[in-house]
């Protein structure tokens, strides 16, 4: 087993004012985006550690992104008291711009969370709207509060409460698969790659092959966590080999190994870790007061 090398930039480390997440969105560039309470600030790192403002999105979050396929939220101020909302399916063609291949209005939901596979849009709140070519295709689970969608080979993996929700792309429901006899709450984070999806409670990580989207196979599952909230996926040519996850008020993110779940190492932060994501050499980590909400990230140099 080779080991896994985590080295801290901590000039690198930069303060944020309300810092909501991490997202690599071109991983094989190094580059990020990092939502604050204005927009989202795009950064490149540089070979020697430092980082580099790209381009700032007033008014628009990153809600999404798998490293290519992403989705856009944009709000727009309609007069004094109405403000609309848009969700634009899009891919990241450079470091300099986006390639908006849809964008939709928005219907009122509360707290969507978005998936996309490239092209349409799933929206998600109190229950789940597809948006296609010719606007709203399905809704489904309307009296459901939806915590996070994912889209894995063809299907849409919906969580709500202690239940994962598998359905097509016709919004059929082909299973439902429940977390209710784990006894370790509810589903926080869904995330996949290649293959494999890892699902995490706020105390457990779980990790799938999900060859067979409709049947999905646990290789391994993991406790001993305290705000499992943030997972990405570390690749080698392609291949995933590790896993970051936030271990949020135990005050650490840990990297465990894909084979087995075996902890390869740990970092210690001063505040709660509440995202991660790996880019090409990197591993960005944000983390925030729990009183101000002020957020930092910090950036390791990382190889396997």
């Amino acid at each position: 087993m080779r080991r896994v090398v985590g080295v801290k930039y901590e000039r690198s480390t930069r303060l944020y004012n309300r810092l909501y997440g991490v997202f690599a969105v071109r991983r094989g560039q190094n580059v990020i985006a990092i939502n604050t309470h204005w927009g989202t600030e795009i950064i490149k790192i540089l070979d020697d550690g430092d980082i580099e403002t790209v381009t700032k999105l007033t008014n628009s979050r990153v809600e999404y992104t798998d490293g290519l396929e992403t989705v856009i939220s944009i709000k727009i101020k309609k007069d004094e008291f109405e403000t609309i909302k848009y969700a634009a399916a899009a891919e990241f063609e450079d470091i300099f711009g986006l390639k908006i291949n849809n964008i939709y209005e928005l219907e009122p939901t509360r707290d969507e969370k978005f998936a996309t596979n490239g092209k349409d849009v799933l929206a998600c709140g109190l229950g789940c709207t597809k948006y296609g070519q010719n606007g709203i295709e399905w809704t489904i689970l309307k009296d459901k509060l939806i915590e996070i969608a994912e889209y894995v080979g063809g299907y849409w993996y919906i969580a709500t409460g202690k239940d994962l929700i598998i359905v097509d792309n016709d919004g059929k429901i082909v299973r439902v698969w429940s977390f209710k006899n784990n006894g370790d709450g509810d589903i926080w984070v869904i995330k996949k790659c290649c293959h494999l999806l890892a699902v995490s409670t706020f105390y457990h990580l779980y990790l799938y092959d999900v060859s067979d989207p409709e049947n999905p196979r646990e290789i391994w599952n993991k406790g001993g966590f305290n705000g499992l909230v943030s997972i990405d996926f570390y690749k080698e040519y392609g291949i995933p080999r590790v896993l970051a996850a936030t271990d949020k008020y135990n005050k650490m993110v840990k990297i465990l190994n894909i084979g087995d779940g075996e902890e390869l190492l740990s970092e210690s932060f001063e505040l709660a870790p509440i995202s991660v994501a790996f880019t090409r050499d990197y591993l960005v980590i944000g983390d925030e007061h729990p009183l101000t909400f002020e957020g930092r990230g910090f950036i390791f140099r990382f190889s396997y």
